[in-house]
């Protein structure tokens, strides 16, 4: 029979899974053999089944999210924690028998073959679900991962975005066109000065361009921006070659950013 790509990826899932799981238990079972060897004290390897498959889980559940951006539901991820189940069940008979080598005393040890298969059953619908549920808080933590670096990304381009803009309004080259100031400036714009004096979009329209040839120039430092509301945005700067610090407040309108609002103030001495 041969099998489709999905299959395949849920074989290999389940033996990162099972390779993860079996590298915790060879800890715990070295540890658990110290323990009994020389302070006699037992430690049951079913003991770490609880907590381990559920960390498991959780590893692959990040993994199958990232790898395909987005995680299994339904049949999917039945058939994949089934096939993790097989594996613990694998891996727990290997490290039985090589504790049996080491000593037979060990009192959890299973005596009998009927012992050892009720000792399985019973828990392993118990471990199954913790496996699904491992592996649906794998998937739920890897997407808010990814939902914190789209968020960080976009608020990185925003960040550029705005700084460039800002930029923009300190260009004698663009404070000398009517037009762009139009681009840049919402219509209900609003500025107060350093002077204290208080500007409309009417004024700052007929002012920038009659100054842009004498304008000096600026250098922005300290640049960064808080989110006010969604399509609202303030950012805060100072004025190197001046002393001012600034805010301005960014509106997304008409397809684009328009700065709102502006205020400069004389940094305190």
């Amino acid at each position: 029979m041969i099998m489709d790509r999905s299959q395949i990826a849920l074989l290999r899932y389940a033996g990162h899974f099972t390779s993860i799981y079996a590298l915790f238990v060879a800890v715990f079972f070295a540890f658990m053999m110290l323990n009994f060897i020389v302070w006699e004290v037992e430690l049951p390897l079913h003991y770490v089944d609880w907590i381990v498959v559920i960390i498991c889980g959780e590893r692959v559940g990040q993994t199958i999210y990232k790898r395909n951006a987005t995680g299994l539901e339904g049949v999917g991820l039945y058939k994949l924690s089934g096939l993790c189940l097989l594996g613990i069940v694998a891996i727990d008979i290997i490290f039985t028998l090589l504790a049996i080598l080491v000593d037979s005393r060990l009192e959890w040890i299973p005596k009998t073959a009927v012992e050892y298969v009720f000792s399985i059953i019973f828990p392993a619908i118990f471990i199954f679900w913790m496996i699904w549920f491992g592996f649906k808080w794998g998937f739920r933590t890897a997407e808010q991962k990814a939902a914190k670096r789209a968020a960080k990304a976009v608020e990185q381009s925003l960040f550029d975005l705005l700084l460039t803009l800002e930029n923009q309004l300190l260009d004698p080259v663009v404070r000398r066109t009517r037009k762009k100031l139009e681009q840049l400036l919402h219509v209900d714009f609003a500025e107060i000065g350093a002077s204290g004096r208080m500007y409309d979009r009417r004024q700052i329209l007929d002012e920038l361009p009659a100054e842009a040839h004498d304008y000096p120039t600026r250098t922005i430092e300290g640049f960064h921006i808080r989110e006010l509301s969604e399509g609202l945005v303030q950012v805060f700067y100072d004025i190197a070659e001046n002393g001012t610090r600034r805010t301005s407040i960014w509106m997304f309108a008409g397809h684009q950013w328009r700065m709102i609002y502006h205020q400069g103030t004389r940094r305190a001495s």
